[in-house]
This record gives C-alpha cells, structure tokens and sequence, in this order.
C-alpha cells in the first residue's frame, strides 16, 4: 500500500519567531515511516510517499502524526 503525507496546518509555534520545524510520522504495527523536516513553517507541505507492507486481510489502522522540534 502507498501512503502520501501532504501536508498540515495549525502546527503549534515553538520558537521566538513564531515558527516551528515539523516533520510527519507515519506508523502501521512495527513500521515507523518520516518525513523530511520543514524548517520555518506552521504550514508545511511534504507531498511525500511511503511504502507500507500490510498482510493480507489485516485490519489498517495508520497513525500519522506531525511532530514539532522544539530548541
């Protein structure tokens, strides 16, 4: 299965100049899948894709959680 992280939005700010540096998490069981950091945004966009292995019949679930760093 292909999953595609676009974008977020209403990233919280986390530095002084009112920005952040995000990145997004995609998990599925033990398979943890991120993308590239977006330095200076709270509006970031990936566009990126990511190859999920999934059993046959198996119930899908899929956590996709955007992550801020913080200094």
């Amino acid at each position: 299965m292909v999953v595609e992280v676009l974008a977020a939005r209403n990233i919280e700010a986390t530095d002084l100049l009112g920005t952040s540096d995000p990145y997004a998490v995609v998990s599925l069981g033990a398979q943890l899948c991120k993308t590239a950091v977006r330095p200076r945004t709270l509006k970031p966009v990936w566009a990126e894709r990511f190859n999920i292995i999934a059993a046959k019949g198996e119930l899908i679930l899929i956590l996709v959680r955007a992550i801020v760093l913080t200094d």
